[in-house]
């Protein structure tokens, strides 16, 4: 019997309890949903020209869907910073979201501030720490959302509630149905994938046990580029391995002529990953089969995943929350607990020991 398909030893190795929290990653969705809802935003949206997103890992991964969502949807631009430096074409016209699940974050923290002092209409969202405190000094709006996640475990509160709020500006449309849509899509994928599935019924279980010990390549159209980078982070925050992802048709232009170069010994420690759409366009579907016919030479470890669902929303988050399931499955079968993230911890304590950034947004708040 697969490891997998012992729900008491997968439960000693997640011994933060991160299955229970991709079971109820639907509810969650809704609940963020009714956070937007609930909050009133005082903004006019008829001087806004363009949307910044100010975010870092999980964090930004909202900003980063909405931007693929709207590529051909949204009239106007939509741009998302993972940097301390804000881009010099900020201004009164730019709607900032500064995202933070613990509200503690360098980065953002840095960026938001200079958004705050350039005037720019501002909208915070975390749990609370310095980035409600910066909200609460500047009168900006602040979208506070439940704490006690790992940020990459958080990502329906990290994007529905700015979701709802650009909603209730008139600045998306239709967002509403496709969130409904969603959560029907994911509650339907999970009953599928979860821990009390079979392995031998189970394409996360199964894909898990077939790419574990190789380093994922995963490929994607530009329609799923946020997808297929959130599924490269999750490999390597839950399932601690190395990862990498590119985007058709950019891909051959450059990387499918690094296939040409692959040794036996090397195409044995890799495997690729395809995020694929039934609906996608002829000219995409011809690359991935050319791509695949390609890379085929090299590999047999090719395994393709299909969105499910009829809206764009629903097709990037299904698809996130079997690829989040997949890389759990990993971190079980590599004998690691998902949730801890020493490196990540490690780094951060010693930069603000060395640049204590909080320190001087504190004083600046004080």
């Amino acid at each position: 019997m697969s490891l997998l398909d012992d729900p008491k030893r997968v439960a000693s190795i997640d011994r933060s309890g991160m299955s229970r929290v991709l079971d109820e990653t639907p509810r969650y969705y809704e609940d963020a949903w009714e956070i937007g809802d609930r909050v009133e935003v005082k903004l006019d949206p008829t001087h806004i020209e363009q949307l910044l997103f100010l975010g870092m890992g999980g964090s930004a991964i909202g900003g980063s869907l909405l931007r693929d969502w709207g590529y051909n949807q949204v009239t106007i631009p939509i741009d998302v910073v993972k940097d301390y430096l804000l881009p010099r074409y900020v201004d009164k016209h730019t709607l900032t979201f500064g995202v933070s699940y613990s509200g503690e974050t360098d980065e953002t923290l840095t960026a938001f501030s200079e958004a705050l002092r350039r005037r720019c209409p501002s909208i915070g969202l975390s749990s609370g720490g310095l980035l409600e405190k910066l909200c609460l000094k500047y009168d900006a709006a602040h979208l506070k959302v439940p704490d006690g996640f790992q940020p990459r475990a958080a990502l329906p509160y990290l994007a529905l509630p700015i979701f709802r709020v650009l909603d209730k500006l008139g600045l998306t449309a239709g967002l509403g149905d496709e969130v409904k849509e969603a959560v029907a899509v994911l509650r339907s994928v999970g009953s599928k994938i979860k821990l009390s599935i079979p392995t031998n019924q189970n394409q996360a279980k199964h894909i898990a046990s077939e790419i574990a010990d190789t380093f994922p390549l995963i490929y994607c159209s530009r329609a799923f580029t946020t997808v297929a980078y959130r599924f490269k982070a999750q490999l390597n925050e839950n399932s601690k391995i190395l990862a990498s992802y590119a985007i058709l048709p950019e891909l051959g232009h450059n990387e499918v002529v690094g296939w040409e170069g692959v040794s036996p010994e090397f195409s044995n420690m890799v495997s690729v990953v395809l995020i694929r759409d039934h609906g996608e366009p002829n000219e995409i579907k011809a690359r991935f089969e050319i791509t695949k016919e390609l890379i085929g030479r090299k590999t047999d470890k090719i395994y393709e995943i299909y969105a499910e669902g009829q809206t764009r929303l629903a097709k990037m988050l299904s698809t996130i929350h079997l690829c989040d399931y997949i890389s759990f499955y990993i971190a079980a079968l590599r004998g690691v607990d998902p949730t801890p993230i020493k490196n990540i911890s490690a780094l951060k304590g010693k930069l603000q020991q060395k640049f204590k950034l909080q320190e001087n947004i504190k004083n600046g708040l004080a």
